[in-house]
Parts: C-alpha cells; sequence; structure tokens
C-alpha cells in the first residue's frame, strides 16, 4: 500500500478499530488513511461492515442505562478525512424509509452484510496492479492472533480489474444508504427530529441530468481516477 501511485480500493467487514486511542490502528483501513494524507493525487476509497471499524465510531459509555423513549442516533457513516478529498470511507447501511412498492431493507440476517477482506492497488496498472484477497481481516488480530490465509496476486490486469468491479458495485450500493444514514445522523444531533421523507416515489428519473456529476468529475478525484 505504501508504494500505491494511484489508488487503493478496499472492503472489509471489521479489521479492527482505527481510532488512534482504539485498541487496534494498525489496519488497512488506517492505513490507507495515512497515505492518502500524504499523496493528494492517491484515490483511497473503500467500504467497511462493521460500524466499530470506521474512523470516528464512539462506544457508548458503560453501566449507562438506554432510554428507549428517544430514537437511536446512527454511527457515522461517512468518513472523509478533514482538509482531504481524495479519501472516503463508507459503512453498510440500510434504507429503513418505505420507497415506492419496495419494503423496509434488512442490514442483518445474523451475518456480516460485507463479508469480503480485498485490497486493490492501482487496478488499472498493467505491470503494478495488486490484489489482496483471503480469510485475512486486514488487522493486526488477523496477523497475530488468528489462523488466517491472505493471498497476493500482482501483475494480473483482468483479475485486478475484475475485483475492482466488484468492490465499486458493494461500494456504491451502499455509498447511498450511508449518505441517508449520515444526514440522519446530523439532523438529529443537531437536536432535530429525524426527518420523514415522502414515500411512494421509488420512480427512476427519466431525464439524464443525474449522469452529469459523474461525467464531469464533480463527484470527486473516486471518479477522476477512472476519466484520466
Amino acid at each position: 500500500m505504501k508504494m500505491a501511485k494511484h489508488a487503493i480500493f478496499f472492503l472489509v467487514f471489521n479489521p479492527g478499530r482505527s481510532d488512534p486511542a482504539g485498541e487496534d490502528v494498525n489496519t488497512v483501513v488506517s492505513a490507507g488513511i495515512d497515505f492518502g494524507r500524504l499523496d493528494p493525487q492517491l484515490t483511497v476509497i473503500g467500504a467497511i461492515s462493521d460500524p466499530t471499524a470506521v474512523p470516528g465510531y464512539q462506544a457508548p459509555p458503560r453501566g449507562q442505562p438506554k432510554e428507549k423513549s428517544k430514537p437511536k442516533i446512527p454511527n457515522l457513516a461517512i468518513f472523509s478525512p478533514s482538509g482531504t478529498r481524495n479519501v472516503l470511507m463508507i459503512r453498510a447501511a440500510a434504507i429503513n424509509d418505505l420507497i415506492g412498492d419496495f419494503q423496509k431493507e434488512l442490514l442483518s440476517a445474523g451475518h456480516a452484510i460485507i463479508h469480503d477482506k480485498i485490497v486493490l492497488i492501482d487496478p488499472l496498472s498493467e505491470s503494478d496492479c495488486i490484489v489482496i484477497t483471503g480469510s485475512h481481516n486486514r488487522g493486526f488480530k488477523a496477523s497475530y492472533a488468528n489462523d488466517e490465509n491472505m493471498l497476493i496476486i500482482r501483475g494480473n490486469r483482468e483479475l485486478a480489474l475484475a475485483y475492482t468491479v466488484h468492490v465499486l458495485d458493494v461500494y456504491d450500493h451502499f455509498k447511498f444508504r450511508a449518505a441517508l444514514e449520515q444526514q440522519m445522523r446530523q439532523t438529529m444531533l443537531a437536536g432535530k427530529p429525524p426527518p420523514k421523507r415522502p414515500t411512494g416515489k421509488g420512480f427512476l428519473d427519466t431525464a439524464d441530468k443525474w449522469q452529469d456529476p459523474y461525467l464531469t468529475g464533480e463527484k470527486g478525484q473516486e471518479f477522476e481516477y477512472f476519466m484520466s
């Protein structure tokens, strides 16, 4: 990861805490943040399943009784370090509002929603592309406390592109949901009631204006990387 020139993509379940005050700072998440801060030309994007692995996660105070009357404030759903636009990390989230003919989404079926352990480095490069896969959770404990495997494949661009399609598919799926969750979180932290979104309007836009930000690069460096 330290030698990455253009991009680092990842999907992880829970590599460990990434807060400097946390118990496990040696993770793919914390490393990606550090390298992205050092090199503004490096695109670092990823999706995380477990909220506790998202930087900035704050555990509820121990021993404090839960107030059932108060709605629960969602955990942090989007993380981008202050002063950077090339590092963006999201967590798995679900749409809680009924939209059109869709039913309420499930976020858990007793297991992790994102259970991948994938890291991609410069996947568009002909010779320097790297795919890292296997059962290793990409954190300290997986290296020193568990019996895991990690496969590093270099220079196979076809494989790197296939993995990239999968990573971006999962990332884009949850990015929209993470944005809704983050809006809810910010509203509730401001002391306002949770917003009531309109239901029964789950139809796609028939015009093509929604594509403009993707084609102009206004969405940020994550899209500029593929346009260069």
